[in-house]
């Protein structure tokens, strides 16, 4: 039997913007992100070389590819360096810079942290430490090995674009020499981020070329003079019966299937796939037109080779081989093919309509070396910015919580992370905030999250706070994060309050005792608040405030953060904010192409979520939806406007089945299980008797699973966490999905 696939290791995550998440520590942090496109490609254009040549894949990286580069100083006098197009950044947000690095010819290289000029920090790659620093950097060098360093630099910036910008140099504080044409040092693996730490480094180099990498049936791939059978033998990865046949047709020719490929000249280059003998037992793989190598399928040893290759051949078990042929690229396009052959050096032969060889998982690499295999369900991916998964913690028990799906919302306030000129003295505020009187406000630094101020207020008497006018459109929903540091008949007042109150709405009053808040969430457990306030807007504008006061003179003393007025009828993660507002993009996570359709069955299947709602949406929101990319072919469990969750079943246009299976909780831990076969649907949530449908067909046509979303009406975001899916490729009985919910 194979083993069961982890849906993570088939999931394709994108988000155009960066986002917070909770981290493992319980505070708020940045999702992982890396604003630098073609992090580990310095040759490609979108670096620019100002007194640099870059060579391509010439050493072994920190990974352990051959997929590191050198920067090599020109003939010339002046900087020598390269740097990335420029990139939009938030001004007064603090941003890391980092690049691996290794000695050469050159045991120096600089970062600049870009803020209106250069700003350089100076890194020995020989003995390990920081040289000189521009003021305002802060900056780290740390060894990774085999004499390769990460080097970092973190910068708080004013000015609205910044540029990952890399120097290489004599000596310490050294910008302009002139070079001697040959000089360098080996660099690998850039990143920018928000914040001020040094994250896991997220490439954005595309690690496989190909298109649909384990599809040779589809269009992506060409046949020539054979044809493809689908599940003919299980694959070598993870054992699944998708790996296909490459079989010869009568034809006196070639016998391959084959794709065009991007540009490639000038760089080495590795073509890879896994072959397994089946009438044939000799193979032709070409990375390149003029470059190929042949390989006994029956022991693994190469053949006849062609533009001199390095050719890799590694056993992957029970007959299966890997083969990668590595070149250095001449043509502006070309060809990557995988032929059957009769013999070493025989491609061309009239075959008997039924022999060739059996093939899985292609891969096209910007590398030098054979690396490890990662499939491209569709079409390759261009690079570009990543902006990783949020899979986030409890606060309080610093439990995992799983994947964090959103749609898209927006921080309507400005200086949400309490940024500007703020003094001691009454009067004074953060930029965008309204003035203060009375008491006094000191800005503290982080204690709750990792980039944001607090704001520390203190007063004896009346009432006190901040205020900010937005405009009113919609519903919103207005959040304040906040500890009463003194005081026990403390009263957070008029967190919200209206030039132009909506008939119906209310002053809202809150006290330092959990019983009287109307709505909080305690965000960590050292007596912090978290209050959410919903209003339905009318025209005309807001007046968002936050504040404190005190009776019978007993002194206030209360921190603030994480100020947000968002549209929608409840609060959704922290959306930090200088002096602009920000949107974050929606979450979006996707299994298609083989990577679906290598465990999806479309006669019968049981598709179990467990998921928490983080908030009850005017539209549906989705758990996870199987179709075949439209509305007509689907399976889609969701909950409703309601908060009562159900699964529908649509075949061919026709509703076969809805199942209600019963209210959800926000913030609570839910279970829901739904099962389809012809004429037998059921679902269950959180162990109940299953609801059943006994007459309907199913959609046997799915090619796409949508996470916490619906492709085909537009969204349905779950605005909550999945934190387990499972599939079983039956209908499972009825106890056993009951089961499966409890």
């Amino acid at each position: 039997m194979p083993t069961a696939t982890p849906f993570s290791n088939l999931i394709t995550f994108s988000r155009g913007s960066n986002a917070t998440v909770t981290g493992s520590n319980g505070l708020i942090q940045w999702a992982p992100s890396n604003f630098i496109t073609f992090s580990e490609q310095f040759d490609n254009a979108a670096w620019t070389k100002s007194g640099t040549a870059v060579s391509a894949n010439v050493t072994t990286s920190p990974d352990g590819s051959i997929t590191a580069d050198k920067v090599i100083e020109t003939a010339t006098s002046g900087a020598h360096q390269l740097y990335t197009n420029p990139i939009t950044i938030s001004a007064g947000s603090t941003y890391t810079y980092t690049v691996y690095a290794k000695q050469a010819e050159r045991n120096w290289i600089a970062i600049s942290a870009w803020d209106t000029s250069e700003r350089f920090t100076f890194f020995n790659l020989a003995s390990g430490v920081v040289g000189t620093n521009a003021v305002g950097n802060s900056a780290s060098i740390t060894p990774v090995g085999n004499g390769w360093y990460r080097c970092t630099v973190t910068r708080t910036v004013s000015s609205g674009s910044t540029y990952g910008q890399y120097f290489i140099s004599t000596n310490d504080n050294v910008v302009t020499y002139t070079g001697d044409g040959t000089s360098g040092a080996f660099i690998w693996g850039a990143q920018l981020e928000l914040g001020s730490t040094a994250t896991t480094y997220n490439p954005t180099t595309v690690k496989n070329l190909a298109n649909a990498s384990e599809a040779f049936d589809g269009a992506s791939w060409s046949k020539n003079n054979s044809s493809i059978v689908t599940g003919a033998q299980a694959n070598p990865v993870n054992g699944l019966f998708n790996a296909q046949k490459l079989m010869e047709n009568t034809a006196t020719n070639t016998h391959q299937v084959q794709q065009g490929i991007p540009t490639l000249v000038g760089t080495p280059y590795t073509a890879s796939v896994y072959v397994k003998a089946a009438e044939r037992t000799w193979v032709a793989v070409q990375m390149q037109s003029g470059t190929f190598a042949y390989v006994n399928l029956a022991t693994g040893a190469v053949g006849n080779t062609s533009g001199s290759p390095t050719v890799s051949v590694i056993s992957a078990g029970s007959g299966w081989w890997r083969i990668g042929v590595t070149g250095t690229a001449a043509a502006a396009s070309s060809t990557f093919a995988i032929y059957a052959a009769s013999a070493n050096g025989s491609v061309s032969y009239t075959g008997d309509g039924n022999s060739g060889v059996y093939i899985y998982g292609a891969q096209l690499s910007d590398s030098a070396s054979l690396d490890p295999y990662v499939p491209t369900p569709g079409a390759a991916p261009s690079s570009t910015a990543y902006y990783g998964p949020r899979f986030d913690y409890d606060p309080v028990t610093l439990l995992p919580r799983g994947l964090l799906v959103e749609e898209q919302r927006t921080n309507l306030l400005l200086n949400s992370v309490f940024g500007g000129a703020v003094s001691g003295t009454p009067g004074t505020a953060p930029t965008s905030w309204g003035s203060f009187t009375n008491g006094s406000i000191v800005v503290t630094s982080l204690g709750r999250n990792f980039a944001a101020n607090s704001i520390r207020i203190t007063t004896t008497s009346a009432r006190h706070f901040y205020s900010q006018t937005v405009a009113l459109a919609a519903t919103g929903t207005w959040i304040i994060t906040f500890k009463v540091n003194v005081g026990t008949a403390v009263r957070i007042d008029e967190l919200l309050a209206f030039n132009t109150r909506p008939a119906g709405s209310t002053i809202q009053y809150f006290y330092n005792d959990a019983a009287q808040v109307a709505s909080y969430v305690p965000p960590t457990g050292s007596g912090v608040l978290q209050v959410t306030v919903t209003t339905t807007g009318t025209s005309g504008n807001a007046e968002i405030r936050f504040g404190c006061g005190a009776s019978n003179a007993v002194t206030a003393d209360v921190t603030f953060w994480d100020a947000q007025w968002e549209l929608g009828t409840f609060a959704t993660s922290y959306i930090p904010t200088v002096a602009s507002t920000v949107t974050r993009s929606a979450d979006v996570a996707t299994i298609t192409g083989q990577n679906f359709a290598q465990w999806y069955t479309g006669a019968q299947g049981t598709l179990a979520v467990e998921f928490s709602p983080g908030g009850i949406n005017t539209v549906s929101s989705s758990l996870a939806t199987v179709s075949d990319g439209t509305s007509n072919n689907i399976l889609i469990p969701f909950v409703n406007a309601g908060g009562v969750s159900f699964v529908t079943v649509i075949s061919g246009g026709v509703t076969s089945a809805s199942l209600n299976t019963g209210a959800v909780t926000v913030g609570a831990i839910a279970k829901h299980v739904s099962a389809y076969q012809a004429d037998n649907f059921a679902a269950t949530l959180n162990g109940a008797a299953p609801a059943v449908d006994t007459s309907g067909a199913v959609p046997l046509n799915g090619s796409t699973m949508n996470i916490g979303w619906a492709a085909p009406y537009g969204g349905l975001y779950l605005n909550g966490r999945i934190r387990n899916i499972r599939f079983i490729p039956a209908r499972a009985a009825d106890f056993q999905l009951q089961a499966l919910s409890t």
